[in-house]
Protein backbone atom coordinates (compact mmCIF):
# COMPACT_ATOMS: atom_id res chain seq x y z
CA UNK A 1 0.00 0.00 0.00
CA UNK A 2 1.40 3.45 -0.99
CA UNK A 3 0.84 6.04 1.80
CA UNK A 4 1.27 9.63 0.95
CA UNK A 5 3.55 11.43 2.98
CA UNK A 6 2.65 14.62 5.03
CA UNK A 7 5.27 16.64 4.47
CA UNK A 8 5.01 18.38 8.01
CA UNK A 9 4.56 15.64 9.80
CA UNK A 10 7.60 14.45 7.97
CA UNK A 11 9.83 17.33 8.60
CA UNK A 12 8.73 17.08 12.66
CA UNK A 13 9.82 13.77 12.89
CA UNK A 14 13.14 14.04 10.89
CA UNK A 15 13.85 17.18 13.43
CA UNK A 16 13.13 15.10 16.20
CA UNK A 17 15.71 12.39 15.01
CA UNK A 18 18.63 14.67 14.80
CA UNK A 19 18.34 15.98 18.23
CA UNK A 20 18.28 12.55 18.89
CA UNK A 21 21.28 11.99 17.11
CA UNK A 22 23.18 15.28 18.08
CA UNK A 23 21.95 15.14 21.96
CA UNK A 24 22.33 18.87 22.28
CA UNK A 25 20.59 22.64 21.72
CA UNK A 26 20.59 23.40 18.00
CA UNK A 27 19.30 26.04 16.25
CA UNK A 28 16.67 26.34 13.83
CA UNK A 29 19.58 27.57 10.98
CA UNK A 30 21.92 24.46 11.96
CA UNK A 31 18.84 22.63 11.64
CA UNK A 32 17.50 23.84 8.52
CA UNK A 33 20.98 23.75 7.11
CA UNK A 34 21.45 19.66 8.47
CA UNK A 35 18.17 18.26 6.58
CA UNK A 36 17.64 20.87 3.91
CA UNK A 37 14.69 22.36 4.34
CA UNK A 38 13.36 26.25 3.81
CA UNK A 39 14.17 28.01 7.08
CA UNK A 40 10.93 29.59 7.13
CA UNK A 41 9.31 26.12 7.69
CA UNK A 42 11.77 25.02 9.92
CA UNK A 43 10.92 28.09 12.01
CA UNK A 44 7.50 26.99 12.27
CA UNK A 45 7.79 24.01 12.78
CA UNK A 46 10.32 24.66 15.88
CA UNK A 47 8.20 27.48 16.83
CA UNK A 48 4.84 24.84 16.85
CA UNK A 49 6.60 22.53 19.08
CA UNK A 50 7.71 25.05 21.82
CA UNK A 51 4.66 26.79 22.07
CA UNK A 52 3.34 22.96 22.84
CA UNK A 53 5.68 22.90 25.87
CA UNK A 54 7.45 19.31 23.31
CA UNK A 55 10.48 22.08 22.54
CA UNK A 56 12.41 24.49 25.18
CA UNK A 57 13.91 27.66 23.81
CA UNK A 58 16.62 30.28 24.55
CA UNK A 59 19.10 28.19 26.18
CA UNK A 60 21.72 28.64 25.30
CA UNK A 61 20.59 32.06 23.21
CA UNK A 62 18.69 31.09 19.79
CA UNK A 63 18.39 27.10 20.36
CA UNK A 64 15.96 24.45 20.76
CA UNK A 65 16.06 21.60 22.76
CA UNK A 66 13.55 18.64 23.98
CA UNK A 67 11.85 19.37 26.46
CA UNK A 68 10.99 16.95 29.89
CA UNK A 69 7.28 17.22 28.37
CA UNK A 70 8.35 15.16 25.10
CA UNK A 71 9.96 11.67 26.79
CA UNK A 72 6.79 11.46 29.29
CA UNK A 73 4.60 10.98 26.10
CA UNK A 74 6.13 7.88 25.15
CA UNK A 75 7.16 6.33 28.57
CA UNK A 76 4.70 3.47 28.33
CA UNK A 77 6.92 2.08 25.76
CA UNK A 78 9.22 1.24 28.14
CA UNK A 79 6.76 -1.04 29.41
CA UNK A 80 7.12 -3.20 26.13
CA UNK A 81 10.72 -4.16 27.53
CA UNK A 82 9.05 -7.20 28.76
CA UNK A 83 7.55 -8.27 25.44
CA UNK A 84 11.19 -8.93 24.53
CA UNK A 85 11.80 -11.32 27.38
CA UNK A 86 12.72 -13.95 25.10
CA UNK A 87 14.64 -11.74 23.04
CA UNK A 88 16.39 -10.67 25.64
CA UNK A 89 17.21 -13.51 27.01
CA UNK A 90 18.67 -15.18 23.87
CA UNK A 91 21.13 -11.89 23.80
CA UNK A 92 22.32 -12.42 27.27
CA UNK A 93 23.38 -16.19 26.28
CA UNK A 94 24.82 -14.97 23.16
CA UNK A 95 26.88 -12.46 25.14
CA UNK A 96 27.65 -15.34 27.56
CA UNK A 97 28.97 -17.73 24.68
CA UNK A 98 30.90 -15.32 22.67
CA UNK A 99 31.89 -13.06 24.68
CA UNK A 100 31.59 -10.20 21.93
CA UNK A 101 28.96 -7.09 22.10
CA UNK A 102 25.37 -8.18 21.48
CA UNK A 103 22.72 -5.57 20.23
CA UNK A 104 18.68 -5.50 19.71
CA UNK A 105 18.26 -3.26 16.50
CA UNK A 106 14.94 -1.40 15.09
CA UNK A 107 14.59 -0.05 11.69
CA UNK A 108 13.00 3.24 12.03
CA UNK A 109 12.30 4.97 8.49
CA UNK A 110 16.05 5.87 7.17
CA UNK A 111 17.95 4.62 9.89
CA UNK A 112 18.57 1.96 12.27
CA UNK A 113 19.01 2.22 15.88
CA UNK A 114 20.43 0.49 18.97
CA UNK A 115 17.26 0.05 21.42
CA UNK A 116 19.39 -2.73 23.54
CA UNK A 117 22.78 -3.71 23.95
CA UNK A 118 24.96 -6.35 25.79
CA UNK A 119 28.70 -4.87 26.42
CA UNK A 120 31.71 -6.98 24.81
CA UNK A 121 33.25 -8.95 27.83
CA UNK A 122 36.61 -9.77 26.19
CA UNK A 123 39.44 -6.63 27.07
CA UNK A 124 39.38 -5.51 23.52
CA UNK A 125 36.07 -4.79 21.92
CA UNK A 126 32.88 -3.27 20.66
CA UNK A 127 30.84 -0.90 22.85
CA UNK A 128 27.25 -0.43 23.10
CA UNK A 129 25.46 2.43 23.18
CA UNK A 130 21.80 2.18 23.20
CA UNK A 131 20.27 4.98 21.47
CA UNK A 132 22.90 4.86 18.49
CA UNK A 133 21.45 5.76 15.01
CA UNK A 134 23.08 4.88 12.14
CA UNK A 135 22.22 4.92 8.46
CA UNK A 136 19.94 2.18 7.48
CA UNK A 137 22.25 1.56 4.23
CA UNK A 138 25.49 2.21 5.76
CA UNK A 139 25.44 -1.14 8.48
CA UNK A 140 25.05 -4.05 8.41
CA UNK A 141 22.12 -4.20 10.75
CA UNK A 142 20.19 -1.87 8.51
CA UNK A 143 21.10 -3.97 5.17
CA UNK A 144 19.78 -7.33 7.71
CA UNK A 145 16.55 -5.30 7.92
CA UNK A 146 15.74 -4.51 4.24
CA UNK A 147 16.34 -8.54 3.66
CA UNK A 148 12.37 -8.99 5.15
CA UNK A 149 11.24 -6.74 2.51
CA UNK A 150 9.33 -8.00 -1.01
CA UNK A 151 11.57 -6.56 -4.17
CA UNK A 152 8.89 -4.49 -4.90
CA UNK A 153 8.68 -2.60 -1.33
CA UNK A 154 12.19 -2.62 -1.31
CA UNK A 155 12.52 -0.86 -4.58
CA UNK A 156 10.30 1.67 -3.29
CA UNK A 157 11.61 2.09 0.13
CA UNK A 158 15.11 2.43 -1.77
CA UNK A 159 13.25 5.56 -4.25
CA UNK A 160 11.86 6.88 -0.68
CA UNK A 161 15.54 7.36 -0.08
CA UNK A 162 16.63 8.74 -2.93
CA UNK A 163 14.21 11.55 -2.29
CA UNK A 164 14.39 12.07 1.66
CA UNK A 165 18.03 11.30 2.08
CA UNK A 166 19.77 12.05 -1.27
CA UNK A 167 23.70 11.74 0.17
CA UNK A 168 22.42 8.16 1.87
CA UNK A 169 21.32 6.79 -1.48
CA UNK A 170 24.63 8.27 -3.03
CA UNK A 171 26.64 5.98 -1.10
CA UNK A 172 24.60 3.07 -0.87
CA UNK A 173 26.37 0.10 -2.50
CA UNK A 174 23.72 -1.40 -3.94
CA UNK A 175 25.93 -4.82 -5.10
CA UNK A 176 26.48 -5.26 -1.11
CA UNK A 177 22.89 -4.96 -0.12
CA UNK A 178 22.11 -7.39 -2.75
CA UNK A 179 24.30 -9.60 -1.59
CA UNK A 180 23.17 -9.16 2.22
CA UNK A 181 19.96 -9.89 1.17
CA UNK A 182 20.52 -13.05 -0.61
CA UNK A 183 22.80 -14.28 2.29
CA UNK A 184 20.18 -13.78 4.80
CA UNK A 185 17.33 -15.38 2.83
CA UNK A 186 19.51 -18.52 2.27
CA UNK A 187 20.89 -18.92 5.66
CA UNK A 188 19.33 -16.39 8.21
CA UNK A 189 21.73 -14.52 9.03
CA UNK A 190 24.61 -12.51 7.16
CA UNK A 191 28.27 -11.74 8.35
CA UNK A 192 30.51 -8.87 7.17
CA UNK A 193 33.81 -6.89 8.58
CA UNK A 194 34.84 -3.11 7.48
CA UNK A 195 31.02 -2.61 6.12
CA UNK A 196 30.99 1.05 8.19
CA UNK A 197 33.75 1.09 10.29
CA UNK A 198 37.33 -0.56 9.16
CA UNK A 199 37.75 -3.01 11.88
CA UNK A 200 34.91 -3.61 13.05
CA UNK A 201 32.62 -6.54 12.11
CA UNK A 202 29.26 -8.37 12.76
CA UNK A 203 27.08 -10.76 12.47
CA UNK A 204 23.36 -10.41 11.89
CA UNK A 205 19.91 -11.88 12.00
CA UNK A 206 16.49 -10.57 11.84
CA UNK A 207 13.90 -11.80 14.29
CA UNK A 208 10.12 -11.18 15.14
CA UNK A 209 9.52 -9.75 18.15
CA UNK A 210 7.34 -11.87 20.90
CA UNK A 211 3.41 -9.53 20.14
CA UNK A 212 3.65 -7.07 18.53
CA UNK A 213 5.12 -9.05 14.70
CA UNK A 214 7.68 -6.36 14.88
CA UNK A 215 11.00 -7.21 13.27
CA UNK A 216 14.62 -6.33 14.76
CA UNK A 217 17.53 -7.46 14.12
CA UNK A 218 20.37 -8.91 16.47
CA UNK A 219 24.12 -8.18 15.80
CA UNK A 220 26.57 -9.88 17.64
CA UNK A 221 29.21 -7.06 16.88
CA UNK A 222 33.21 -7.22 17.59
CA UNK A 223 36.73 -6.48 16.03
CA UNK A 224 36.80 -7.51 12.42
CA UNK A 225 39.67 -9.82 13.05
CA UNK A 226 37.55 -11.71 15.79
CA UNK A 227 34.31 -11.92 13.79
CA UNK A 228 36.01 -13.29 10.63
CA UNK A 229 38.03 -16.01 12.70
CA UNK A 230 34.66 -16.96 14.69
CA UNK A 231 31.74 -16.29 12.13
CA UNK A 232 30.99 -19.89 11.61
CA UNK A 233 31.43 -20.36 15.53
CA UNK A 234 28.80 -17.71 15.89
CA UNK A 235 26.49 -18.69 13.46
CA UNK A 236 26.30 -22.58 15.38
CA UNK A 237 25.78 -20.64 18.29
CA UNK A 238 22.85 -18.67 17.03
CA UNK A 239 21.22 -21.27 15.36
CA UNK A 240 21.70 -23.76 18.39
CA UNK A 241 20.27 -20.84 20.81
CA UNK A 242 17.33 -19.33 18.74
CA UNK A 243 15.89 -23.14 19.05
CA UNK A 244 16.65 -23.21 22.43
CA UNK A 245 14.81 -20.25 23.54
CA UNK A 246 11.82 -20.81 20.78
CA UNK A 247 12.73 -17.24 19.41
CA UNK A 248 10.94 -16.73 15.67
CA UNK A 249 13.48 -15.57 12.97
CA UNK A 250 12.31 -14.39 9.81
CA UNK A 251 14.16 -16.68 7.55
CA UNK A 252 15.67 -20.37 9.00
CA UNK A 253 18.98 -20.39 10.63
CA UNK A 254 21.39 -22.40 8.41
CA UNK A 255 25.00 -23.02 8.04
CA UNK A 256 27.17 -22.29 5.51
Amino acid sequence: MTVKMVKSVNRTMEILELFDRKRKPLPAVEIAEELGYPLASTHEILKTLAELDYLSYGTPKWTYVPSRKFPGVVDWVNDLTSDYSRLLDLMAALNDETKETVNLSRRARKHVKIIKGYECRHQIGVSSKPGTSMPVTQSLTGLVSLAVMSDSELELFLRKIKELDPQQYQELDRSMLDEVIAEVRKYGASSRCGLRVDGIGAVCFPVVSESSDETLVIGIVGPSDRIREEANSHRRIIKRLVEQFNVRTIYPIRLQ
